[in-house]
């Protein structure tokens, strides 16, 4: 047995190995251990058409202007509705996007696309609404005071504070404020229902 080992440190006598590199040194076969492999799950791929899903694509464009208008015609039939038919524009506007392109979406291509069906959706009603007031005179601002009274009536006749109540509704900033966040609750009751039927299209257009 030799004194030194290949790496320069001193064996002690008997030793089967070196202590410090742990080379054999009686000539046995050293040992490897074999580190064990990681295997890691492939990513979960998108869906080729997910890319292409935004508002700088034209051919996106024009199929969610026309499930948002489908959705605006309906509404005019049926407003109180209106969940319903930003959920079938969602819907359609995945369709559509398959057929168009030949390319499917994956669930969240899908809700991405109704999301920009929702946003052109409440955009055409705004200026709708808009032109209305315009062309009416301000009567559908009027028609839309007269409700608002109307409902605060049928709610708080009962309640003392009824009548301050009125009076603040008929404060122009007030009701102002109430028209803002009325848009902005249809805002949003638009767009998440139009992004349930885009997930929907897409989950059920790719199982076809």
């Amino acid at each position: 047995m030799p004194e030194y080992c290949t790496c320069g440190t001193q064996l002690v006598e008997g030793a089967r190995f070196c202590h410090k590199c742990g080379r054999p040194t009686s000539g046995e076969p050293e040992i490897l251990v074999e580190a064990p492999r990681i295997i890691l799950a492939p990513p979960i791929a998108a869906a080729p058409g997910d890319s292409a899903v935004s508002f700088a694509n034209p051919t996106v464009l024009r199929i969610a202007f026309a499930a948002a208008s489908l959705s605006i015609l309906l509404d005019s039939l049926i407003l109180l509705l209106f969940i319903l038919w930003s959920m079938v524009a969602g819907y359609v506007a995945v369709w559509m996007y398959r057929k168009r392109t030949g390319q499917t979406l994956s669930v969240s291509g899908g809700a991405k696309l109704g999301w920009i069906t929702g946003v052109l959706t409440f955009a055409i009603g705004t200026v709708l609404l808009t032109t209305g007031a315009v062309v009416s005179g301000g009567k559908w601002m009027d028609e839309f005071h007269k409700l608002m009274v109307q409902q605060v009536t049928t709610t708080w006749a009962h309640d003392p504070n009824y009548q301050q109540a009125l009076r603040t509704l008929e404060d122009p900033a007030t009701f102002a404020t109430v028209i803002f966040f009325t848009m902005f609750f249809f805002f949003l009751v638009l767009s998440l229902a139009s992004v349930a039927g885009g997930a929907l299209g897409a989950r059920f257009s790719n199982k076809e």
